[in-house]
């Protein structure tokens, strides 16, 4: 059943003209081809083409939101696939939802030591969850809730991208309906997709499940050669206070000079209101650079001050 389903989304995404989609494995070569999935695939969402294609490609099972399940087409194949329905408007679907993937995960995940899998027999169909819970353009990557990470088992981080496409794909993008996006997709002679398919990750020992899946994101994101989410927060800041964007990144920022997104976005307003040029407008990033580091600089004494009082209380 499971193949008969793959073949079918195949065949539809060539008909709809996605004649050839592009995969870049890079997985270790070393791992056997004969061993077990991970008992979840996480992957960026685009829009609804990412299912047929995933599905296509690693033939499983699929958290969708409600209602799809009962559609008369898509839902039935995916119900083949032991799928899952999330209600995300009330608070008793979303714990539904958690409760039904952590067992739908446990009954396909494999011990490979103690249960090893037969030559002739199938593997367990693997879920798929989008981990950020919407939509989002193919150059963007929001934050990954840890829904799919409760389990703490390994995960196959996925990256769905359309290059050379004059279709946006986005349905979150200027209002985009999903018959619209149709239309305009077959109105193109042919369509392009691509599949970062990387290494499985699987949770470090006492890592939480908010910890694991901010993880995967990274090395998602470090993969498609994105700003991360919190880089893109540093743009929108910098934009909103009139200055030119950051020559930093969120992480430098945390490692060289201690400082948060959140400390940095304060930073960036205090600058731009410092301002006393009539347009508003200053220098270059540099200046801001310099602001940061003095910035830094004066907490780091604070500590250090406060650090000293604490030790001369403690002596007297």
């Amino acid at each position: 059943h499971v193949s008969v389903v793959r073949v079918t989304f195949r065949a539809l995404l060539f008909v709809l003209g996605f004649y050839h989609i592009s995969v870049d494995d890079r997985r270790s070569r070393s791992l056997s081809s004969s061993s077990p999935p991970a008992p979840v695939v996480v992957s960026n969402h685009v829009g609804y083409f990412d299912v047929w294609s995933l599905v296509s490609t690693f033939g499983c099972g699929v958290v969708v939101s409600g209602g799809v399940l009962n559609s008369p087409f898509l839902g039935t194949f995916l119900q083949v696939l032991n799928s899952i329905s999330v209600d995300r408007g009330s608070q008793s679907g979303r714990d539904h939802a958690r409760t039904a993937l952590l067992r739908r995960v446990a009954a396909s995940s494999v011990d490979h030591h103690s249960h090893p899998i037969p030559a002739h027999a199938s593997l367990p169909v693997p879920l798929l969850v989008f981990a950020e819970g919407c939509t989002s353009a193919d150059d963007t990557l929001c934050g990954f809730r840890p829904g799919a990470f409760l389990p703490m088992l390994p995960v196959q981080p996925v990256c769905v991208t359309y290059p050379d496409c004059s279709v946006d794909f986005y349905h979150g993008r200027g209002g985009g309906c999903t018959l619209e996006t149709l239309l305009y997709q077959l109105s193109q002679l042919w369509c392009s997709q691509k599949l970062l398919i990387l290494d499985a990750m699987p949770p470090n020992k006492g890592e939480e499940p908010i910890q694991f899946a901010a993880r995967v994101r990274q090395v998602m994101a470090d993969a498609m050669q994105l700003h991360s989410f919190a880089d893109v927060r540093l743009h929108v800041a910098a934009r909103a206070s009139g200055l030119p964007p950051p020559l930093f990144t969120a992480r430098e920022c945390k490692q060289l000079l201690r400082l948060d997104v959140a400390d940095v976005e304060a930073a960036m307003a205090q600058f731009a209101a410092a301002d006393s040029q009539p347009s508003g407008k200053l220098g270059d990033s540099e200046e801001l650079v310099l602001y940061l580091e003095g910035l830094a600089a004066r907490r780091m004494t604070r500590a250090g001050k406060e650090e000293g009082c604490c030790r001369s209380k403690k002596h007297d």
